[in-house]
């Protein structure tokens, strides 16, 4: 990156943050979407299979075997549908994506506001290694299933207040 000026740097970090940082946040709000979707289902594959059970126990020929097959295959579907949400635990991965989904989003809306308040070179190149990084860890603590929001939205904070403070002393010294 040394080569660049100033502006085609900021036009660089400007695009990684477009495509990268952009593309995580979609990738994550995917996830989460299929995830919620997939908990929907299953959920909906617990309940309503115990309600026709119920409704067919009420029906006063239990000895068709249409009902005696419904009656034993419809409990079995719950069980099953109640153990797929348990063992992929279904509820805990659409909570992890969304929070990778809002970490994505506020990176990307912190990374554009650093990327306006960042005059130098010097803060420049470091604000690109610091949202490469910041993007590795998102993706790390997805891959481990393990996201600190707070601790995510804190270290943003505390980056912006580090390259407004820079600007402000900079600003004092000229």
């Amino acid at each position: 990156m040394g080569i660049l000026s100033v502006v085609q740097l900021k036009k660089r970090i400007s695009d990684y943050i477009e495509v990268e940082v952009r593309g995580a946040f979609k990738k994550y709000k995917r996830l989460a979407l299929f995830d919620r979707v997939a908990v929907a289902v299953f959920k909906t594959l617990v309940i309503l299979p115990a309600i026709a059970t119920s409704a067919l126990a009420a029906i006063e020929d239990p000895n068709q075997s249409t009902i005696r097959f419904c009656l034993v295959a419809l409990p079995l579907m719950s069980s099953a549908a109640g153990v797929i949400l348990v063992k992929f635990k279904l509820s805990d991965m659409w909570k992890l994506r969304e929070r990778g989904r809002s970490a994505a989003k506020l990176l990307y809306d912190s990374a554009r506001r650093l990327l306006d308040i960042a005059e130098t070179r010097e803060d420049l190149e470091t604000l690109y290694e610091d949202i490469v990084n910041e993007v590795a860890e998102i993706d790390k603590e997805q891959t481990n299933r393990t996201v600190e929001y707070q601790t995510i939205a804190q270290k943003f904070e505390s980056l912006i207040d580090k390259y407004e403070t820079k600007i402000r002393e900079r600003g004092k010294t000229e």
